[in-house]
């Protein structure tokens, strides 16, 4: 009887304690690990109060910020990563994450080396050991790098947040009257994402997601930036297919589970107009892979990859283009991104890395802004009015968001006025890629405009008339280029805001031509 009070009063002690390390523990308002905001304790009102909304906030933000969050989170990953599928590459040993067979729907589906200039072509070689156990199907097309895992619980986003989530994808076009070179895809085709893997150590180690692409899609990427020149022939249209790290650091064991980039975007290339211009920037990222043309803790490239596509993108323009020694270098030590809770593999938060940017020196700018509010599910409810800011934002050393550097994310419409008068003026329509871009073409033209794939809910013809632009670009990496909602929205933004009469005439404008 003696030992089951002891007992009992130690299980009481024991639950006293824990109830108060979680009632009075220290609580954070930002994970370092998660890279997010938390979730803020809600003001209370009545309506909240009687529809439960007020209690589920209390509840989110009881559980989302949890004293010692990020210490358990770090070592749930370690004892996670114990488990993970792993394989040899010569000395290099690679893990697997979510890796799925990767299933070519092309008849022709040769594959280039990675790590070669777009005319050195060769068979790649198969892994040395399959990874085991048996790997899971591909993920599906809309589970892209832009997109956070909806299997992942979340507190109230953040606006940063909310910038970097995908809204729903749209239907799909069902317009009869459109360009020949258009064919609408089903929403849920197999395509972009085909799992990440994570290889090297130490400054080396690098969290790469692997490709899954196919030849229908990516010809009708260049279907609607036909149709765009069709609808507007007095424009400049040219295209842009970004490749991603996989192309040039994917390491050959894992080489058979990712498609090739290169195959996909000679595609979109030969299925552009004559007069529809294409840029392939294939080459000179390879030319430059030994530099950090790319980020190896987060899915985007470094901003010095895009400096080198964007002189690239000027030359294809006829336009100059300003040297990098015209800039001034910035650099955001310590900095882990995206790919640490994509891949939740503890070697990418334990190897941070430099983010390195660079803003123009000489070339006097403004920025304008349209920020979009946007809903519970991150759809657009509205647009706040235009307000003026800065370009280039200013992050801490060890932010995981200064990718954000940019732009401050991508749920915004941007319209940069710059002093270069050349009576030419560009779109960028872009997914978050996109936004290392424009900073280095403000010496090309003298307005720079920057529309996200993901949340422009304007008339895009429209928009080009009441600003008079001269040049579209559509700048997608890609994964997003061979994603059915991407291309299914950039042909929405042409009728989108207007009535049908107006898009019938139109269109059959467009017939008669």
């Amino acid at each position: 009887m003696k030992w089951s009070r002891f007992y009992i009063i130690i299980m009481v002690l024991v639950f006293a304690a824990i109830t108060a390390f979680l009632a009075f523990g220290p609580r954070k308002t930002y994970s370092e690990v998660e890279r997010r905001e938390l979730a803020v304790f809600p003001a209370f009102d009545t309506d909240s109060w009687m529809d439960g909304s007020y209690t589920a906030a209390i509840d989110s933000w009881f559980t989302d910020t949890v004293p010692f969050r990020d210490d358990i989170t770090t070592t749930a990953l370690a004892l996670a990563d114990m488990r993970g599928v792993r394989m040899k590459d010569g000395e290099e040993e690679i893990s697997f994450h979510n890796v799925g067979t990767l299933a070519m729907n092309d008849e022709e589906t040769e594959e280039e080396p990675l790590q070669q200039a777009e005319k050195e072509k060769a068979d790649k070689p198969a892994p040395t050991r399959a990874p085991s156990p048996t790997p899971k199907a591909p993920a599906s097309e809309d589970q892209d790098p832009e997109k956070e895992d909806a299997s992942k619980p979340s507190a109230t986003p953040t606006a940063e947040e909310k910038s970097k989530r995908e809204v729903e994808a749209a239907p799909a076009h069902e317009n009869t009257t459109i360009s020949e070179n258009f064919a609408p895809v089903a929403e849920d085709f197999t395509a972009a994402s085909n799992g990440i893997i994570v290889t090297g150590s130490g400054e080396t180690t690098r969290a790469i997601m692997l490709y899954g692409g196919n030849k229908t899609v990516t010809a009708n990427y260049a279907g609607v930036a036909n149709h765009y020149k069709e609808l507007m022939p007095e424009l400049n249209v040219m295209v842009c297919v970004i490749p991603t790290a996989v192309s040039y650091y994917c390491p050959e064991g894992a080489a058979a589970y990712s498609g090739s980039q290169l195959v996909q975007i000679n595609n979109v290339i030969e299925h552009l107009r004559d007069d529809v211009i294409g840029i392939n920037i294939y080459s000179i990222l390879g030319e430059h892979r030994d530099e950090p043309i790319y980020l190896r803790t987060d899915h985007h490239w470094a901003p010095l990859g895009a400096y080198y596509a964007a002189s690239k993108i000027a030359e294809a323009a006829g336009l100059p283009f300003l040297d990098i020694s015209e800039y001034d270098e910035h650099v955001v030590h310590g900095y882990v991104g995206s790919m640490y809770m994509y891949s939740e593999d503890i070697r990418v938060s334990q190897n941070p890395e430099d983010f390195v940017y660079y803003t123009p020196r000489k070339v006097q700018y403004k920025t304008y802004y349209v920020n979009y509010i946007l809903g519970a599910d991150w759809s657009v409810a509205g647009e706040a009015e235009q307000k003026e800011g800065p370009f280039f934002l200013q992050y801490p050393d060890g932010s995981g968001g200064a990718y954000c550097t940019f732009m401050g994310g991508d749920a915004k419409i941007t319209r940069v006025v710059t002093d270069t008068k050349n009576g030419r003026k560009l779109i960028i329509l872009k997914d978050s890629f996109g936004n290392a871009i424009p900073g280095y073409l403000f010496g090309t033209y003298e307005e720079v405009h920057v529309i996200d794939s993901r949340y422009f809910t304007r008339n895009i013809q429209d928009y080009i008339e009441e600003y008079g632009i001269t040049d579209v670009l559509f700048a997608n990496n890609a994964f997003h280029a061979s994603t059915p909602a991407t291309i299914n929205a950039y042909e929405r933004y042409l009728t989108q805001g207007r009535a049908e009469e107006e898009v019938s005439e139109e269109a059959e404008a467009v017939e008669e031509q």
